[in-house]
């Protein structure tokens, strides 16, 4: 509940304080409905400008064998890494990855789960890696001395178990 509470914080924060947003995705609106599982609670629902494709979906490749799910890098990515060119975009990546934690930490926010699959990555060209643009989400473990003085983090505060650790 609280880390829906922090996403929600976040939007409204950076949407209204923040003067470049280039970096972000950008929260639009929340709203309640009745949940279609459960008729006693509604559902928060979040609302995102639609701002890309999870860098995790570019870096792996899925696939189903049984009842395993077999991830391996993707090849696309690998030739991308290898290629001159290739360095080219993922130094402009990182560029922009480390511009927008600039831009959060000059406003004293701490994301605290920055992993691919919280990058969004947005293709300004089909099938072509050059102009990418990175953008941060997912907000619900951020943490600043704001959202903490007004208790988004419960009696116990910021804990590690709020943290992903699936990487």
């Amino acid at each position: 509940k609280f880390a829906e509470i922090r996403e929600i914080y976040f939007g409204e924060t950076m949407k209204s304080e923040l003067d470049d947003l280039s970096f972000f995705a950008r929260y639009v609106e929340h709203f309640y409905r009745r949940s279609s599982i459960s008729k006693e609670r509604d559902e928060l629902w979040l609302v995102f400008v639609e701002e890309g494709v999870s860098l995790q979906k570019y870096i792996y490749s899925e696939s189903v064998a049984e009842n395993y799910t077999i991830r391996e890098k993707n090849r696309d990515w690998k030739n991308l890494r290898r290629s001159k060119s290739g360095l080219s975009v993922l130094r402009n990546l990182i560029g922009q990855l480390i511009q927008g934690v600039a831009i959060l930490h000059q406003n004293h926010i701490i994301h605290r789960d920055l992993k691919p699959s919280n990058l969004l990555i947005k293709q300004m060209q089909e099938s072509s890696f050059e102009n990418l643009t990175l953008k941060i989400c997912d907000f619900s473990s951020a943490l600043s001395k704001e959202a903490i003085r007004v208790g988004l983090y419960g009696f116990d505060g910021p804990t590690r178990k709020e943290l992903s650790l699936e990487y």
